[in-house]
């Protein structure tokens, strides 16, 4: 389904007329384009959560009466029953199962609207660098050395250009596996619970391998009861079905104890009997690990315990192996960094090492900021060419960093504010604490206000570049009036503090400088009219609150 949607992406922007001379005309086309490429992107999205869901449903009774099958076949007898399964039920689990806090089908939209937006960010930039129509096209469909589209993304995985193709296929492949999986786990617990005389608990087993996240190295191994998951041993809550994504881990039953079943029965239990008859007779378990076979009540601790020097050190990284080794329990740890595992007495990394990473971090976020900003000024050019006081917004006018820096740097470079200094300053003290972004207005050497700088704060920048999908810090999740549902993409977030910042610039310094604050009516206006004209009906899509 992919395939065939990037195919007639790639027609849509191959007809779109977007070689046009006419300015007017180019962007009367451009916002026809991304309209019908956002119907089309939504349609197909919605068909795949339609499959996805019927295939699900099937999913589900293969899922939970094979286990009662396998446990029946293991103890030796008919101890348990299968769950009788209806098209209420069916649509009850997979229609409306949560993952991470919304239904499938809503992830499906998400993926939908983000698709779009990514498209939307493509088109944007390469008009911004006058790229031509096939130039813009490479930046959707993945193109061969020679030049001719190649759909397999498979086949040539280092091919530029293919970044939104790359991740839709990512995020869609995520969100099957994850769904499938948690479905699978809330259907089994139903089983679980429809046979609860006989099963007390269930028991969480985590995969032994050097992937493993440290949430499921902590619960490999703990148990918890029947129906109302109450920790056996422990003090760790339930975690759910859907830890985090891509979990790998599975949860089993654990059945009640003969005195268990007697007791319960009066000391004449049918059930007990020949459970205890047949647990004589059912071998001892073992489960897999990357290493090969281990007992079957081996943890993850356990078994980390036992793997050799190198493979701990390329699960905890250095730091990490380090902090163990001091007496830091395992499931305090992290994990060492993808694709660049510590090794046996590795040596501190040498200052100019660090020094070399640090700048490669900040070359990416700026770099980053470029392309959000070349997508953004080129949305809002017809109406924001330059600030309010003149200025173009270049480059230069925007800075990264803490804005407390920022603001001190401004101030610091007008000799004729040297009497206001340190005053001026100190109004910048606590700014990092309550804004993600600043437009900064000082007097020229006039003693007229303007505008001088957008400073946009480091870490919130870089939580957007990365992708996170959640902060502690409530700014980030807000346009600074409103918040909204669902959440704002990552990229769209970005978007949103440059629109807020400025929006402050399209106003009167004295007005929308920090001196006053500059929050009010008629700056939230002018931020969502820059927004609307960067996402034209987003208001329609996401909920301000």
């Amino acid at each position: 389904m992919t395939v065939r949607l990037t195919k007639d992406i790639e027609a849509d922007v191959l007809t779109s007329g977007l070689d046009t001379a006419s300015p007017t005309l180019r962007e009367r086309r451009l916002r026809d384009l991304f309209e019908r490429v956002s119907d089309r992107i939504g349609g197909g999205y919605d068909y795949i959560g339609d499959v996805f869901s019927d295939n699900m449903k099937g999913l589900v009774r293969v899922s939970a009466d094979g286990i009662v099958s396998d446990i029946n076949r293991i103890l030796g007898g008919e101890l348990l029953h299968k769950v009788e399964w209806n098209d209420a039920t069916l649509s009850r689990l997979v229609d409306g199962t949560l993952i991470h806090g919304a239904k499938s089908s809503e992830w499906w939209e998400r993926q939908g609207d983000g698709y779009s937006m990514a498209f939307q960010d493509q088109i944007r930039m390469g008009m911004a660098r006058g790229e031509t129509i096939l130039e813009l096209r490479n930046r959707i469909m993945p193109v061969m050395p020679d030049g001719t589209p190649n759909i397999d993304l498979r086949s040539e995985p280092d091919l530029g250009r293919r970044d939104i193709v790359r991740k839709a296929r990512r995020d869609a492949e995520a969100l099957v596996r994850t769904s499938a999986l948690t479905v699978c786990r809330e259907a089994q617990l139903d089983v679980f619970e429809e046979n609860a005389d006989v099963i007390g608990g269930v028991e969480w087993l985590s995969t032994l391998d050097d992937r493993t996240t440290p949430l499921c190295r902590a619960l490999d191994g703990l148990e918890w009861s029947i129906p109302d998951y109450e920790p056996k041993g422990h003090n760790t809550p339930w975690p759910g079905t859907s830890p985090h994504w891509n979990c790998r881990s599975i949860v089993v039953p654990v059945t009640k104890t003969w005195e268990e079943l007697s007791k319960e029965a009066g000391g004449d239990s049918e059930h007990a009997k020949r459970l205890d008859e047949a647990m004589e007779d059912v071998p001892e378990s073992v489960r897999a690990s990357m290493g090969g076979p281990v007992p079957g009540d081996m943890t993850y601790s356990q078994w980390f315990d036992e793997q050799p020097e190198e493979r701990q050190r390329e699960i905890l990284g250095e730091k990490g192996m380090e902090a163990y080794e001091s007496g830091v329990p395992l499931d305090k740890l992290g994990m060492a960094p993808r694709g660049m595992p510590a090794k046996p007495g590795a040596e501190p990394i040498p200052e100019a090492k660090r020094e070399s990473r640090d700048a490669a971090e900040q070359e990416a976020l700026a770099k980053y900021l470029e392309e959000r900003l070349a997508f953004v000024l080129e949305g809002i050019k017809s109406v924001a060419g330059k600030t309010y006081c003149g200025k173009e917004y270049t480059p230069d006018f925007f800075a990264i960093g803490k804005l407390e820096t920022i603001g001190k740097h401004e101030v610091e470079a007008r000799e004729w504010l040297r009497s206001t200094q340190e005053d001026r300053i100190k109004s910048y003290r606590d700014m990092d604490s309550k804004s993600s972004g600043a437009a900064f207005a000082l007097p020229n050497e006039h003693g007229e206000i303007e505008w001088v700088k957008i400073g946009l704060r480091e870490d919130i920048l870089r939580d957007h570049m990365i992708g996170q999908v959640s902060n502690a810090n409530e700014m980030w999740d807000w346009d600074g009036y409103c918040k909204y549902e669902p959440p704002l993409p990552p990229k769209m977030k970005t978007d949103m503090l440059l629109c807020h910042e400025i929006a402050h610039t399209q106003l009167h310094p004295t007005y929308g400088g920090r001196d006053r604050d500059g929050h009010g009516t008629r700056h939230e206006k002018k931020m969502l009219e820059l927004m609307k004209m960067l996402y034209p009906g987003f208001l329609g899509k996401y909920e301000r609150y």
